[in-house]
């Protein structure tokens, strides 16, 4: 996983911006519409971050709505999934689960 993590740098990655990633099933279980009131909460205290979502699911529409709703779509990214997630979760300054 140490030598995946290095494979790269994430081309969305912005150094100016706080980086936050999560990985997993866009499914109800996972809790992402949680993870995307969060953003709102942070994004209105003047927060600048960019959340980063790796994974695909049953709920992609609807969360990609919610973020649109909640006018977040310069923060808080539904990216789908990527061979190696790894170099994300590296350069990240946070992992959220």
């Amino acid at each position: 996983m140490r030598k995946q993590g290095e494979d790269f740098l994430p081309s969305e990655y912005k150094k100016d911006r706080l980086t936050l990633v999560s990985v997993g099933r866009l499914a109800e279980q996972k809790g992402f519409d949680i993870g995307i009131r969060a953003a709102k909460i942070l994004k209105d205290k003047g927060l600048s971050f960019d959340w980063f979502v790796l994974g695909t699911g049953a709920l992609e529409d609807k969360l990609r709505s919610m973020v649109k709703e909640l006018e977040l779509e310069d923060s808080f990214h539904l990216i789908g999934a990527r061979e190696n997630p790894y170099p994300y979760i590296k350069n990240a300054d946070f992992l959220v689960q």
